[in-house]
């Protein structure tokens, strides 16, 4: 089976026009990646914008996403809070690691918080049993935002026993 993106986004579409969340969702990464359209990350934007107000859960994601890289709109660290929080509440890890990591490390310091930041990383931490080094890290930087250095320096310790690669280890002490 030949694949034709063209058509695809033709479909997605029509069915976007009707209000179909899924595809409003799958017409943003057509966009964003310029599959069977230009690349137009103004388009991705609007479309993620439509899917997210409606509740879908990875668009809310990619709204995070958007206003933290600058994707299609201006960078904005409290609307990605805003939007990665939506998408934490309904209980998807990646996006309470994103959260916690952004609420950690802003480079606005007003958008720090770092006990909320502890809360979301050991959500996304136990979520998966603390398996996820990347998440460990996180939950880390959330632990030495919130002053507890120790914690900090002990779960770091734990995210590095997770990576099997030695680059993966120094690129995690540093």
């Amino acid at each position: 089976l030949e694949t034709n993106y063209a058509e695809a986004v033709s479909w997605y579409r029509k069915s976007a026009d009707q209000g179909n969340v899924l595809a409003e969702h799958w017409l943003g990464h057509c966009f964003l990646s310029g599959s069977g359209v230009a690349k137009d990350e103004a388009q991705a934007f609007a479309w993620f914008q439509k899917a997210a107000e409606k509740g879908n859960v990875s668009a809310q994601m990619d709204m995070g996403r958007a206003y933290t890289q600058g994707t299609g709109v201006e960078r904005d660290g409290a609307e990605a809070i805003k939007w990665y929080r939506k998408a934490a509440d309904a209980g998807f890890p990646s996006a309470q690691n994103e959260l916690a990591w952004a609420l950690a490390t802003s480079p606005d310091a007003g958008l720090r918080d770092g006990p909320l930041a502890v809360t979301y990383g050991e959500k996304a931490v136990t979520a998966t049993r603390r398996t996820n080094a990347s998440y460990l890290d996180t939950l880390a930087a959330a632990q030495a935002e919130a002053g507890d250095f120790s914690k900090a320096v002990a779960i770091q310790k734990e995210a590095m026993a997770r990576l099997r690669e030695q680059r993966e280890r120094e690129d995690y002490a540093a």
